[in-house]
């Protein structure tokens, strides 16, 4: 009998159920499915692995499967497409949506040090959409501040131990908690996408 080393299989899975599919190999891979909301258990015996288009799964050396069982969480129809086998299967194929930037940012923008008041949450850099990063450091030799929201507060954000950076891929508003008694001053530096 001759192997098969690539084979693919549509799959219906309905709503809130579970299909069988008896399929040999030792890689399996899901190029797309109707909703990313599925679970696979590989064999009888094995547990429910949460799983998504594009994701590949290779068995250790010398192990195979028989049987792969798909499992809809999704709550309506789902429909997916698997490819398995023996060896590699790689789809390298890649689907840009949305607001992607490729470009590489063109100016650092250096900032006036931000004061934070003492026990207070204070703005250090509004929302720009231009911004790529944001580059924060503490100033201060004592005090670990929390950087967020405008909700950071003494349990909310990341903390940023005394005289440390933290750097954030935002263009969103960026916010500083101290918690000590006195002000605290951050250096705040920013890279942007040229206008």
């Amino acid at each position: 009998m001759d192997t098969e080393y690539l084979s693919t299989l549509v799959r219906v899975i309905p709503a809130d159920s579970e299909v069988v599919a008896n399929v040999t190999g030792d890689f399996l891979t899901f190029t797309s499915a109707t909703s990313s909301l599925f679970d696979i258990a590989i064999g009888d015996q094995s547990s429910w692995v949460p799983f998504d288009a594009g994701v590949r799964y290779r068995l250790p050396v010398g192990v195979q499967f028989n049987k792969v069982r798909l499992r809809d969480r999704s709550g309506a129809t789902n429909t997916v497409l698997m490819y398995y086998g023996f060896g590699e299967f790689r789809d390298n194929r890649v689907t840009l949506a949305g607001g992607v930037r490729a470009d590489v940012p063109g100016r650092l923008e250096d900032v006036a040090d931000v004061s934070l008041a003492a026990g207070a949450t204070t703005l250090i850099a509004a929302a720009d959409t231009l911004r790529r990063e944001i580059i924060i450091t503490n100033l201060s030799s004592t005090e670990t501040l929390r950087i967020g929201s405008a909700s950071a507060g003494a349990a909310r954000g990341t903390p940023l131990l005394p005289n440390g950076t933290l750097v954030l891929e935002t263009a969103a508003a960026v916010y500083g908690y101290n918690p000590g008694a006195g002000a605290v001053l951050v250096a705040v530096n920013s890279t942007e996408f040229a206008s």
